[in-house]
């Protein structure tokens, strides 16, 4: 069987499992049944252990004989590309959508052969070839390790070894997000060529980065009984607004503390959406969100909460969510490098927006414990070069502890660029340039707090010239949409009436 060609497009994003099966003329078979008293999969957080399945037809009947005498090397090649079909009905049967798997880690391999017989790894590549990187016929599941033996016998795979698989994680979003090639705006900068994660996909409320940190956030809290969450943040946060609907959608009580708020605000943007989302909503003039006094009146507001009958979840991210949201980011590393794999991308450097620091720390824990080289940048929106690094440091080094990840990070493995942190009304003209550009050559919208920032330090990383124009970029897309909207008038288009 030989490989497919892929499709132009098909470079840009993850292939579909089922496209590919049926451009196979491939179907999945019903999942087989049990032969003996054991289970044909078994999930344990993020990782599912298959049983071993056989070349087995529809009707349960067996292809036997061996390789090498009445059976050939072509047919038990078919036989294995059977066994791996029916694999993949057990993950189909188990997990809903084959989409779901970030990768296949191992295959063992048993083929019933003649003394003889010598190519046992062509055989098993009936099944494998089903699943790896050079064929491109399963998603980002791509390369894996492989054992065999010369013995008659099944095929067994494991899908996912995530380091955050122990975590509680709830389900808010779609993932894995796109990761996409942006021709356009890389010949609008003469190279390198740049391509977008797009976490503004996510699919929580209008999407965003702080999706996948709620995932494991609020997993963490509806595994502690939670029927309340309070967080705080400014009066645009995103991530407010996707905690909003994220507790929604777990059926608890969003509770928001807007910080640095001295007079009535304008229902504009993420205030507004805090309102529409149904979030109970406070304010305090408390300028600095690292003052102790504010972890006092989100106490308070706890306390409020639990007199009124609810069972409340601080997210105070100092403290442990903070660990916990990094280690979203750390999953969301391991998917970025599955797409790597699966693309055969090799990234000379990688962007994103920083600012309270845990979804840089993540990406950066993330890619660093699984041996990934590239050079990241964050970008910094709101502090000093040396407070990000610290932050960061902090971050990703609590979280490689929780998890039990021996790598520490250290600021040789990551850079922060600070060039618009004081920056932010009104809009830098790098910015603002920025967010134009992407809109106008991708049709891809930023925003000034955060994503234009960080563009803004990518576009000028590529202008001084730290590329070549060969070279693969990637710009973490974080989301914060509706901030746009709130800062539309500081852009200074003329009204059309």
């Amino acid at each position: 069987m030989k490989p497919l060609t892929p499709q132009a497009d098909d470079r840009h994003r993850d292939p579909d499992p089922y496209q590919r099966l049926a451009a196979l003329g491939l179907e999945l078979p019903p999942p087989p049944t049990p032969i003996a008293n054991f289970r044909t999969a078994v999930q344990d957080g993020d990782i599912v252990f298959l049983s071993g399945q056989g070349p087995t037809r529809e009707d349960g009947t067996l292809h036997i004989g061996k390789v090498g005498d009445a059976v050939s090397a072509q047919e038990a090649y078919r036989h294995a590309r059977l066994t791996g079909l029916n694999l993949l009905s057990v993950m189909h049967d188990v997990l809903g959508d084959l989409r779901r798997v970030r990768r296949v880690v191992k295959i063992f391999g048993m083929v019933n052969a003649t003394a003889d017989f010598a190519d046992h790894s062509a055989v098993i590549d009936g099944c494998s070839d089903l699943f790896c990187r050079h064929g491109r016929r399963f998603p980002a599941a791509s390369d894996h390790c492989r054992n065999r033996s010369r013995h008659r016998g099944t095929l067994a795979i494991m899908s996912s070894t995530s380091l955050t698989a122990r975590l509680p994680r709830a389900e808010l979003g779609n993932f894995p997000t796109p990761l996409e090639a942006a021709p356009n705006l890389s010949k609008a900068l003469g190279g390198p060529n740049i391509y977008i994660k797009r976490d503004d996909l996510s699919g929580l409320s209008v999407g965003g980065s702080k999706t996948r940190i709620f995932e494991f956030v609020l997993g963490q809290a509806k595994a502690e009984g939670a029927t309340a969450v309070v967080a705080m943040a400014g009066e645009q946060s995103n991530k407010l607004r996707e905690l909003a609907a994220g507790a929604n959608k777990l059926g608890m009580k969003p509770i928001l503390l807007l910080h640095a708020v001295t007079t009535p605000t304008a229902m504009v943007g993420n205030r507004f959406l805090f309102e529409l989302l149904g979030a109970e909503v406070h304010t305090t003039p408390i300028p600095e969100r690292l003052d102790p006094a504010i972890k006092d009146v989100l106490q308070r507001l706890c306390d409020d909460a639990a007199r009124r009958g609810y069972k409340p979840f601080m997210i105070y991210h100092p403290e442990r969510t903070g660990t916990i949201g990094t280690a979203s980011y750390v999953a969301g590393a391991e998917e970025l490098l599955c797409q790597f794999e699966a693309m055969q991308l090799k990234p000379k450097h990688v962007f994103i927006a920083t600012g309270a620091g845990p979804t840089t720390a993540g990406l950066v824990l993330g890619c660093r414990a699984h041996g990934a080289s590239f050079g990241i940048t964050g970008v910094s929106v709101g502090s000093s070069r040396d407070d990000v690094l610290r932050h960061v440091l902090d971050y990703a080094n609590k979280c490689a502890a929780m998890l039990g990840v021996d790598r520490r990070i250290s600021d040789t493995d990551f850079g922060i660029d600070a060039s618009y942190h004081a920056t932010t009304s009104p809009i830098a003209a790098p910015v603002k340039e920025a967010i134009e550009l992407f809109a106008r050559t991708e049709g891809i919208l930023l925003e000034p707090t955060y994503t234009g920032k960080g563009a803004a330090g990518m576009i000028a990383a590529i202008r001084r010239g730290d590329f070549q124009q060969h070279d693969s970029v990637v710009f973490v897309h974080t989301g914060g949409l509706p901030g746009l909207f709130a800062r539309s008038g500081e852009f200074g288009y003329q009204p059309y009436l």
